[in-house]
This record gives C-alpha cells, structure tokens and sequence, in this order.
C-alpha cells in the first residue's frame, strides 16, 4: 500500500490501495478529512490511525425468520436420518460406512440445530 506520507496521522491513501484493502477485509474504506466527532459510525482510533466504519442496519426479522425455517429443515432431516436408524432391517443390511455416515450428519445436524436455536433465542 502507497501512503503519500511519513506519518499515518498525515496519511493520503490511493482509492485503488483503498479498495483492494477494504475487498480484503471485507470492509468499505473511506478517506476523510476533520476530527472525529465530525464522522458519524463506528470509530476505531489508535494513536496513529482513525477507522470510522458505517455498519448497515440489521434485519432483525428477517435473521429470526431465517432461522425459524432453518431449525424446521434440521428439524425434519433430524427426524429422516432418526427414521432411517431406527429401521433394524437398513442398519443390519446396510453396509457399515453408510451407517456411520448416517449418525455422523445426524450429529452435524444436531449441532446445527443448536446453534441456531441459541442464535435464534438472541434475537428475542
């Protein structure tokens, strides 16, 4: 990154080495001029470097929504590979890989379901 300065206080950054930078950590970079107090958003200050970040608003409804139909899916695939274990006839005749196969994504899917029920019951 090509900075027109000695000091990062002074700094002029080139939009492109912005960019690049901000693409990276998944982030938009701006370079602005004033004290701090002029910028509204997250500011993150160091004694040589001032971030001011603008953070979208946040779909509440929309998170809690996606999750419910999430928790349902893992829900239902829960219960198919349930079904499927408890068929004696299928874990007997079924060869050993596919049945551990089975209780593995089972157990993926239980952790999944956690995971969002905790990120669901977040929201609220």
């Amino acid at each position: 990154m090509r900075c027109l300065a000695d000091d990062l206080r002074d700094a002029i950054f080139e939009e492109s080495d912005l960019a690049a930078a901000g693409a990276i950590a998944k982030i938009r970079l701006e370079q602005r001029s004033g004290g701090i107090s002029d910028h509204a958003g997250l500011i993150r200050s160091t004694p040589d470097f001032d971030l001011v970040l603008q953070l979208p608003e946040v779909d509440h409804e929309g998170q809690r929504t996606r999750l419910a139909k999430e928790i349902d899916q893992l829900e239902k695939l829960i219960h198919d590979k349930d079904a499927q274990l408890s068929n004696e006839k299928f874990v007997n005749g079924a060869p050993p890989q596919v049945v551990e196969s089975l209780r593995a994504k089972r157990a993926e899917y239980l952790a999944q379901l956690e995971k969002s029920r905790v990120a669901l019951s977040d929201l609220r």
